[in-house]
């Protein structure tokens, strides 16, 4: 969907401002410095914000000046001004691409920060589909599992042709051809616990108003 600065930053401020009300954490948003010499951009500063936004669609265009105008690139958020308060407050990430229809959260440390994940995941994603006319949504893990990173999605996949199933499909364990069937059941058992820290991520599309959409 395109979007100027102007409106990106309207679109942010309604995301950020139901976040906020999940958990205190949520509450402040910067945007993320381009390099170590940059500042963060507080979200709160529309005019600082919107700037900041256009300078970076007006880098891209000179990049890629082949590359037809869709609107604003959008911007990637932190919760925190600086590294130390980040990972304190989780490393929460927060990208937002209205050219491409794409918001994505992720928590780094959500086990370590927030004292019920799960509780916090429904209400974050409640939160996320109250801000925009969200036509899809699914989540991800991402673990270290005894020396080697899984990303839950493809590597506990209960069907490997697709990627997610439903709400969540992923299972402890891979299955095999005969257990397929099996699936919907066993896509609520939990994984076993672990001391490695899992790392969770959520996808949501929103889509033109114009542009039919179908399930696969």
């Amino acid at each position: 969907m395109a979007r100027i600065p102007g409106q990106v930053w309207e679109d942010i401020s309604r995301i950020t401002s139901n976040l906020s009300k999940v958990d205190p954490s949520f509450g402040l948003w910067w945007v993320n410095p381009r390099s170590a010499k940059d500042r963060y951009i507080p979200a709160c500063d529309r005019e600082a914000f919107a700037t900041r936004i256009a300078g970076d669609d007006t880098r891209i265009a000179r990049k890629y000046p082949s590359q037809p105008s869709i609107g604003s690139n959008g911007a990637i958020l932190t919760n925190a001004g600086n590294d130390k308060d980040w990972l304190r407050r989780g490393g929460v990430g927060l990208s937002y691409q209205p050219a491409l229809g794409v918001l994505r959260l992720h928590v780094d440390r959500i086990e370590e920060v927030f004292a019920s994940p799960s509780s916090l995941l429904r209400s974050t994603i409640s939160a996320l589909l109250d801000s925009l006319p969200i036509t899809f949504a699914q989540t991800n893990v991402q673990q270290l599992v005894e020396g080697e990173l899984l990303l839950y999605s493809v590597d506990r996949a209960p069907f490997p042709h697709r990627e997610f199933l439903g709400w969540m499909g992923y299972v402890d364990v891979p299955l095999t051809r005969d257990q397929v069937p099996a699936a919907a059941r066993l896509e609520r058992r939990a994984v076993a616990p672990s001391s490695s820290p899992r790392r969770y991520s959520i996808l949501l599309m929103r889509m033109p108003s114009n542009r039919p959409t179908r399930s696969r």
